[in-house]
């Protein structure tokens, strides 16, 4: 990959990524790379929906490298709905601080047994912003958003909200940096780890069945009371926060974000 290719939807027009017309045998991602040396490029997409990816062969972004030489991938505005066993970044690239693998303003809804990121490796850079997660799992022994394990520190993750059904021997969250992240989880098992910053956390609210492993430096407020979504019944469930949430005006200011998920400036 010699370029940087950006796919944007046209304004008005959401194109959707069908995961069903994959064929049933073999790896068919959505896409998939494998280039060496390690390259800076990146393969970006605005305003596109995938949908209905499914099996361990069927990733949505299969980059075929565990931190090789693949261009880094970004995804703005996104909606990655009816996934089943399934990961969005696997083996990605490992991305630059300034040029990291990213979800913007994306949403993820109504995925069972699902990996947001599979096969990283201890060098990848990972930024999620102002995205929203749903899993309707309660599937144990995985990872929902995992970075990598302790050493690994250079994922962030702000001003995301989570509503899961995870139990049992699960990390939920498990980044370098965490801030201004909510996490509401239903599920029943008291092993689930919530949040792990391996690095800093600042100004998250973490509510339901956990036993949270809070490493890393910390800085600002932590909340600990139900973050009061407007539906977390629906599918998929409404992130707004309700009147009285004790979520409103809890973050701390960070000067990188200037808008919200919906975007309205912040």
């Amino acid at each position: 990959l010699s370029k940087s290719v950006n796919f944007v939807a046209t304004e008005g027009q959401t194109p959707v990524i069908e995961g069903s017309l994959a064929r049933a045998n073999g790896d068919r991602p959505a896409f998939h790379g494998s280039v060496s040396p390690v390259t800076d490029k990146i393969v970006s997409f605005t305003g596109f929906t995938f949908n209905s990816f499914t099996g361990s062969g069927n990733p949505i972004c299969n980059m075929n490298t565990a931190g090789g030489g693949a261009p880094i991938l970004q995804f703005e505005q996104c909606t990655f709905q009816n996934m089943n066993d399934v990961a969005i970044f696997h083996q990605p690239a490992n991305g630059f601080a300034d040029k990291p693998n990213k979800l913007d303003r994306c949403q993820i809804k109504g995925s069972t047994h699902f990996k947001v990121i599979d096969g990283q490796n201890a060098d990848e850079h990972f930024l999620f912003t102002n995205s929203t997660f749903h899993s309707t799992s309660s599937v144990t022994n995985t990872n929902y958003v995992d970075c990598g394990d302790d050493n690994r520190v250079n994922g962030i993750i702000r001003n995301c909200s989570f509503l899961t059904g995870y139990s049992g021997n699960i990390d939920i969250i498990r980044f370098g940096i965490i801030e201004n992240t909510i996490l509401r989880n239903t599920g029943s098992g008291t092993q689930t780890t919530g949040i792990q910053a391996n690095a800093s956390r600042a100004n998250n609210c973490t509510f339901g069945n956990f036993d949270v492993a809070q490493t890393g430096s910390i800085s600002g407020s932590s909340i600990t009371s139900n973050p009061l979504f407007v539906n977390e019944l629906s599918n998929p469930p409404n992130f707004e926060l309700q009147e009285g949430s004790p979520c409103i005006d809890a973050g701390k200011t960070i000067a990188s974000i200037t808008v919200d998920f919906a975007g309205s400036a912040r």
